[in-house]
């Protein structure tokens, strides 16, 4: 597999109880952004560290868009307020961070099209974004002014559908602080859903919905999700299991996620959950080289960590209270 992250169809929105990051101690360096010959003036955009952070409300809704923010699960859900159907979907806890899109308003699924290091921030109870990682998800482009401190972007489309389909079309995007590559597809051989299920109900007290159809459009006509969590109330610590499959025969994506307010509870967790899992039996597995792989890189907060282990892809992300781990089949 290429550095660049495995595009993977995640379809969770997964975190709750999350902290912000530090609100940096002189976020007073001021810039003037004007985003498609508009200022942004309300709140004021904001330069740290030489990079630009805008409101994210007045970036959104200047393209047109809605925002909704969940300070609880710490997640911004932006729709198209025309259509009230394309949009993307981001939590600001985790670095690096993940940016889905919805393909569809009632969609479960969600669809990684980006990996973002740089963490936005709360200024005076506003959401700040970074002003280049969010442009260049819609292809938008940067100009500086160094003389009048002024960032000029220009933004041609904010079609997300059209937006999407570019990624699937080229298989790669990738910019300063952006990354994503192929979805996958096919199943993972051999890997039955109701083995994977089963375990977590009995080890974890797992509680699963009924699988229910998708629409995957063309690319996954009979495409399934089941979805299944659990709280452990020792610890406060939630997890959750999404399988995507021709289910309840074949899965092609497992995602699971470790969230919670400890770091140490996190960590701890996710080592045994994911290893749980990851070592399930599948054609041409390893089980002690996945569980290696597992220990040795879970604990990585900061790096978005891959392998492939006999054709079947492991990724490791998230935050400090963030684990999240994807196995799928990659696109080749």
């Amino acid at each position: 597999m290429s550095k660049v992250t495995t595009l993977l169809i995640c379809l969770f929105l997964i975190f709750s109880g999350h902290v912000f990051a530090e609100t940096p101690t002189n976020p007073s360096e001021k810039v003037e952004v004007i985003l498609n010959h508009e200022p942004i003036t309300e709140p004021k955009p904001v330069l740290i560290e030489d990079k630009t952070f805008v409101p994210m409300h007045s970036f959104f809704t200047t393209l047109g868009f809605e925002v909704n923010w969940d300070p609880k699960e710490r997640t911004a859900r932006v729709i198209d307020r025309h259509t009230r159907t394309f949009g993307l979907s981001f939590l600001v806890d985790a670095s690096p961070i993940p940016v889905f899109y919805i393909p569809d308003k009632k969609a479960d699924p969600l669809i990684s099209i980006a990996i973002l290091d740089d963490t936005p921030i709360m200024i005076n109870d506003e959401v700040y974004i970074p002003l280049r990682s969010f442009s260049e998800i819609f292809a938008g482009e940067l100009q500086w002014n160094e003389d009048d401190r002024t960032v000029s972007v220009l933004i041609t489309t904010s079609d997300f559908s059209k937006i999407w389909k570019q990624l699937e079309s080229h298989g790669t995007t990738e910019g300063n602080n952006s990354t994503s590559t192929h979805i996958t597809q096919s199943a993972i051989p051999g890997m039955l859903p109701l083995d994977i299920k089963n375990n977590l109900e009995t080890s974890f007290h797992f509680t699963f919905t009924q699988a229910k159809l998708l629409n995957g459009g063309e690319k996954y006509p009979s495409e399934f999700l089941m979805s299944g969590s659990v709280l452990l109330n020792d610890s406060e610590i939630t997890l959750k299991c999404d399988l995507y499959g021709n289910l309840p025969d074949k899965v092609r994506l497992i995602a699971l996620s470790v969230a919670g307010d400890s770091k140490e509870e996190v960590t701890r967790t996710a080592l045994a959950y994911f290893a749980s899992v990851a070592t399930t039996p599948y054609d041409g597995s390893d089980t002690q080289v996945a569980k290696e792989w597992i220990e040795n890189n879970t604990n990585n907060k900061r790096e978005i960590r891959h392998t492939t282990i006999s054709n079947v892809s492991f990724e490791i992300s998230g935050g400090p209270n963030l684990r999240v781990l994807l196995i799928g089949v990659p696109l080749k």
